[in-house]
């Protein structure tokens, strides 16, 4: 048996024998679990192609399909092609769902963020009103912790609501 043969020989006994094992990862259930249309959309078109080649390379043939098998074998399309197209999709499965993962692991992040920053905000802000409170709104001392004395009345003009005057404004006329 000369090399090419025995080689011929090797290559065919490791070509699969049924459709599973020819689509491996390129199940119906992975194009129905894809969460993306557009991986949706290219894993239904794979194992679309990927499941007429191999039904025609292993499956029972007809007279017509044999013609299509002879036309595809004579520009070199055959089984490595449905097996190249399962690893490809494998790889997208595989890539689609490091992604998800990530996403998840995203939301949780951002969620335990959050919870973090309003635990933070509820203590900064309990501790600024607690020493508003004891130390007086306008105090000094508050400057020293980093917050802000809330502003007196200068500056501040009060309007009456009787006669829309400001009562610092002694002259001022009633409005008609």
């Amino acid at each position: 048996m000369s090399r090419s043969t025995s080689e011929a020989t090797a290559a065919k006994s490791s070509m699969p024998t049924t459709v599973d094992q020819a689509l491996g990862p390129l199940t119906q259930q992975a194009v129905d679990n894809a969460t993306d249309a557009t991986n949706k959309k290219y894993l239904s078109d794979a194992r679309a192609i990927a499941l007429g080649l191999v039904m025609m390379l292993i499956g029972d043939t007809d007279p017509q399909d044999q013609a299509v098998v002879q036309l595809l074998a004579d520009v070199n399309l055959g089984m490595r092609d449905v097996l190249a197209l399962a690893a490809l999709a494998g790889a997208l499965i595989s890539a689609a769902s490091d992604r998800d993962a990530a996403e998840a692991a995203a939301r949780a992040a951002t969620a335990k963020l959050e919870a973090a920053r309003t635990k933070l905000h509820d203590a900064t802000t309990s501790f600024a009103n607690l020493a508003r409170g004891k130390l007086g709104p306008r105090s000094p001392a508050l400057e020293k912790f980093g917050i802000k004395p809330l502003g007196g009345r200068k500056g501040v003009k009060r309007v009456s609501k009787k006669n829309g005057a400001s009562a610092s404004d002694s002259t001022a006329t009633p409005k008609t």
